[in-house]
């Protein structure tokens, strides 16, 4: 089992947003399976909660983390084939930078084969200790379904209890969705199983919105975010609270006030459920019934 530095102080998060590319972010992969396939992936997770899935890269066995906030797949691997494609990327600041793409030839999770999967080749931060990210150019390309004990792949959307579903689109080539908090109108968020906040908004959201977000208590301690592709995003506080998402009533969630690029859910926030199905065929994110732990009643 993978192990990052347990959470404090720190926080670390995983964000790739691709502005654009002459390969389409959205080009269907050729997955080498039944045309109605449905598997089971083992995977443990690191102390910040993150899927941490085995996976071949071009037939050699890897650690990837599993993550929705990330466009395309990131390979701290140089074997991997270079393209003529050139990729804009957005930091956790913002700041652009241009990257070669690569191309993974095969890329087999569990008996499910991808081929011809665009990446970037990239040296990922040392302290992620993990050998890439499965990012949302293959998720996209399947229907998903995480619970404590495991996480499923399968060609068709998974029926699960869900309390809450919700639509949602790619954006800069990964996954994003408008919510609502707290019977206020929707905002969007991109949702990011690569970080391991719960909740994260940004500084002037929540300075236009500080009405939203009633607190059990305010700790001022500054949070520290990695971007995959670079740069350090410091937070200014961390709030805890009761909150309402989309009628259901959460206690206890922690919401970071961070200086970054957007808002975002992150997986300490997948972790409070039974389950979440990522149904890519219907573009729906469901998310189920709360842990045990965190049902209680909020006033």
């Amino acid at each position: 089992m993978l192990s990052l530095p347990k959470r404090s102080n720190w926080a670390f998060l995983f964000i790739f947003v691709i502005i654009f590319s002459s390969c389409s972010s959205t080009r269907k992969l050729a997955i080498s399976a039944a045309t109605s396939y449905l598997d089971t992936i083992p995977f443990s997770k690191n102390s910040n909660g993150h899927i941490v899935i085995p996976l071949k890269v071009n037939g050699f066995s890897k650690l990837f983390i599993f993550d929705t906030g990330a466009s395309k797949c990131v390979v701290v691997d140089s074997s991997i084939k270079k393209t003529n494609n050139k990729i804009l990327i957005r930091d956790i600041h913002g700041k652009l930078t241009i990257e070669n793409s690569g191309k993974i030839d095969s890329l087999k999770i569990s008996r499910t084969l991808y081929k011809d999967v665009y990446s970037i080749p990239k040296r990922l931060p040392a302290i992620f200790k993990i050998d890439g990210l499965l990012g949302y150019n293959v998720i996209a390309a399947s229907n998903w379904q995480i619970t404590p004990q495991s996480l499923l792949v399968s060609s068709k959307p998974f029926l699960i209890q869900s309390k809450v579903s919700i639509p949602f689109f790619e954006n800069g080539g990964a996954m994003h969705a408008k919510i609502s908090f707290n019977n206020a109108k929707s905002e969007t968020y991109l949702i990011d199983s690569g970080s391991d906040f719960d909740i994260k908004i940004t500084e002037g959201f929540y300075r236009r919105n500080q009405g939203l977000f009633q607190t059990d208590s305010v700790h001022q301690n500054r949070i520290a975010s990695y971007g995959a592709n670079g740069g350090q995003s410091l937070g200014i506080k961390t709030l805890k609270c009761n909150i309402i998402f989309e009628g259901m009533r959460i206690p206890n969630v922690n919401i970071s006030v961070v200086k970054g690029v957007g808002n975002s859910l992150g997986m300490a926030f997948f972790n409070r459920f039974k389950e979440v199905a990522i149904n890519s065929s219907t573009k729906q994110i469901c998310f189920g019934q709360l842990k045990s732990d965190t049902r209680k009643k909020v006033d």
